[in-house]
């Protein structure tokens, strides 16, 4: 029995650092899944230009600088200008971000 077997398979995987000692039947270049086949790096920029706006901006955006406000009220020098004004900012930006809608959890 020359085949390997689904074990043998999953050890393989598992063990990513060591070169498996069996190849895999009908994995050659040309029946690889076009997934698996190298990109230009102008399709590489474009998904990760994609998975940059898939982030969820108008909660990171007021979260980020309200916790930048919060960072200037920390004791050992604190400054509420710009504690105030970040937290203007954040407020300022979350009820932008729901008044446009943007904030719909049913996507």
């Amino acid at each position: 029995m020359d085949e390997p077997s689904v074990l043998d398979y999953l050890k393989a995987k598992l063990t990513f650092w060591k070169k498996p000692n069996f190849e895999l039947v009908g994995q050659d270049e040309e029946t690889r899944p076009p997934e698996d086949l190298p990109v230009a790096a102008g399709e590489e920029r474009q998904e990760t230009r994609l998975a940059l706006l898939r982030l969820p901006w108008p909660i990171l955006l007021p979260s980020g600088l309200a916790l930048m406000a919060q960072f200037f009220l920390e004791p050992p020098n604190r400054s509420g200008i710009p504690a105030a004004l970040l937290y203007g900012a954040a407020a300022l930006s979350g009820g932008i971000a729901a008044w446009k809608g943007w904030l719909s959890l049913a996507e």
